[in-house]
């Protein structure tokens, strides 16, 4: 009699091994390395410090009116099903006239501090998205020294993949703006730009298409540089076949990495918000917010001679916010780099565990790469 063959239980990891979108869940424990929330650290201090600096320039809150609008475009675009000529018009509002309108008003913030604080962005996006991607793929720890070093060099290549597009399409509706100037000033040219009217209509769908690969596959651009250690042209290229071959599947696990990461953020930002209140109103620092919140007896104070105090108080009151931000900015990169691996995985059939490693870079094995593995500082991941 043939012994039966002992099989092993079927367990939860064996239905998810062949599933992609469980590999976007893991997006907040990936954000929580000590590394990368350090990282990302610098960068809220620095953009927080170019922000806070135009706005003593300017005397006026520049960059925030601008969030504020790009924050109210967005919220009308995602709204597309309830009004598709609302999000239409906040498209057009999103890419091409609140810019002209920000550079005409603003034309030394716009030409001189948002691109520092872009390249600021890309910098570091660049070395936390390639820290989580060889985490994820080579299942190895990337020392920190090492992320910053491809972050700096690939500076250049990221910056344009971000914003390279756009360059272009604004220098697209210039052309077109300018061809408007020149064609209808009088009724002979009128006539002429009647007639040919087709080019600016096949130009503008052109940018029609541009803006919206643009708008599904914009998280994807540094994440591509980073796994593929590619230039910018490339990434671009990359990012909107992915989103034009599968723009359904690219905005469902882009929904799915967005409802994965809120709770992450909600309890992140619960915590940090409470430690703050609570040591403002049970040491009475002179910090401004749970005066409405807690009883007379804890309220903070807030006298003339404790002008100083109130500085430093609030001087710490800010780093500690930015440790939170910090983390939510390493969530945005790593979520980014699990749907960037995805989505290619889905698209192009190459596996997640493949990603750019330059030939003096030692690769783990299939049996090393079983557990996370300390990479050591003479290895060269970048």
């Amino acid at each position: 009699m043939q012994a039966a063959t002992h099989r092993s239980p079927v367990t939860l990891q064996d239905l998810l091994d062949d599933l992609l979108w469980p590999q976007l869940l893991k997006s907040w424990k990936l954000a929580l390395a000590p590394g990368r929330v350090a990282l990302c650290f610098i960068a809220v201090l620095v953009i927080g410090a170019l922000w806070a600096v135009t706005k003593s320039a300017t005397g006026q809150d520049t960059l925030g009116g601008l969030w504020l609008g790009i924050v109210r475009d967005f919220r009308s675009i995602i709204g597309v099903f309830s009004g598709p000529e609302a999000a239409t018009l906040a498209v057009y509002s999103l890419f091409i006239e609140t810019p002209a309108d920000f550079v005409r008003q603003h034309p030394v913030v716009a030409l001189a501090v948002i691109p520092a604080i872009l390249f600021v962005w890309c910098m570091v996006g660049g070395a936390v998205c390639r820290s989580c991607a060889c985490e994820v793929a080579l299942r190895a720890a990337l020392p920190w020294r090492q992320a910053i070093g491809f972050g700096l060099k690939k500076s250049l290549a990221l910056f344009a993949a971000l914003a390279g597009p756009l360059l272009l399409v604004w220098g697209a509706c210039l052309l077109l703006r300018v061809m408007g100037l020149a064609l209808f000033t009088t009724k002979a040219l009128g006539l002429l730009g009647g007639a040919t009217f087709i080019a600016p209509l096949l130009l503008c769908l052109i940018i029609s298409v541009a803006l919206f690969a643009y708008l599904l596959a914009h998280s994807l651009l540094i994440p591509a540089v980073a796994c593929e250690g590619t230039d910018s042209f490339d990434a671009v290229q990359r990012c909107y076949a992915y989103a034009l071959a599968r723009p359904g599947r690219l905005v469902g696990y882009t929904i799915i990495s967005v409802f994965s990461v809120i709770p992450a953020m909600v309890i992140v930002g619960v915590i940090v918000a409470f430690a703050i209140i609570a040591a403002a109103a049970l040491t009475g620092a002179p910090l401004a917010g749970p005066d409405a919140v807690f009883p007379e007896p804890f309220r903070p104070g807030g006298g003339e001679h404790l002008g100083f105090a109130r500085w430093m108080v609030r001087a710490w009151t800010v780093l500690f916010v930015s440790v939170g931000l910090a983390y939510f900015v390493s969530l945005y990169f790593c979520a980014a780099t699990n749907l960037y691996l995805v989505i290619r995985r889905l698209v192009d059939g190459q596996d997640i565990s493949e990603i750019w490693v330059p030939q003096s870079a030692p690769v783990p094995t299939a049996q090393q790469a079983a557990t996370p593995i300390p990479v050591p500082e003479k290895a060269d991941y970048t």
